[in-house]
């Protein structure tokens, strides 16, 4: 016979005894599936609320900045902006840039953007920042990092990316690429950690931990 769990009593509320009151809600406020996988993965249970922020109007002000630079901003502006929504939660906001020679490598406008954008980093080596933000936003603590990793693309024919763009979805991807799904096969090498590529650092996991919010 199943052991019948344990009620707690809390506030004239009774739990099931694994309830714990001090596990935080977490936010992610991102609409990348990228980023929703890696969290699964991890173990964290979540709710997705996508910054309202807008990006892809106010970050054109801030391309000066530089490619780190430019992610840790938007990723604060992303997390910020989504405080008000989000009473008394942990939010994970974050922002991953492409950087090729301090160049910094959006999101595609349309296809032939993405063209030229793969024929830029055709050959050649390049850098990927995500800038991460983690904000509980019922005591105003906050930490950001944001991670380097390295990867350089072999030399892909005109024809080879004719034929990714008709397979591949890359409207949503910094460089129009993502690692692990058609791209992978442009790689040559990758340096650092192969999750900061994909768009969530490994360290995430642990700082989460730390702000109270416990995997599975």
């Amino acid at each position: 016979m199943q052991a019948i769990p344990k009620l707690r009593l809390i506030g004239g509320i009774r739990f099931n005894s694994w309830y714990n009151p001090l596990v935080k809600k977490l936010v992610l406020a991102s609409q990348s599936p990228r980023r929703k996988q890696i969290l699964k993965k991890m173990g964290f249970d979540f709710v997705v609320k996508v910054s309202p922020y807008d990006e892809d109007t106010e970050s054109m002000k801030y391309k000066d900045l530089g490619p780190k630079k430019f992610a840790e901003f938007l990723a604060l502006n992303k997390a910020q902006h989504s405080i008000k929504d989000n009473p008394d939660s942990i939010i994970l906001a974050a922002d991953t840039t492409v950087d090729l020679k301090g160049k910094i490598i959006g999101k595609p406008k349309d296809l032939e953007h993405a063209r030229e954008m793969l024929k830029d980093l055709s050959g050649n080596k390049h850098a990927v920042y995500t800038s991460y933000v983690i904000m509980d936003t019922k005591s105003g603590k906050k930490l950001q990092k944001t991670i380097k990793s390295e990867l350089k693309f072999r030399k892909i024919s005109n024809s080879e990316i004719e034929d990714y763009l008709k397979r591949a979805k890359v409207s949503d991807k910094a460089g129009a690429y993502a690692i692990q799904e058609e791209a992978g096969e442009f790689v040559q090498y990758t340096k650092g950690d192969y999750l900061n590529i994909v768009g969530l650092p490994s360290g995430v996991r642990q700082d989460l931990i730390a702000f109270g919010v416990k995997p599975k």
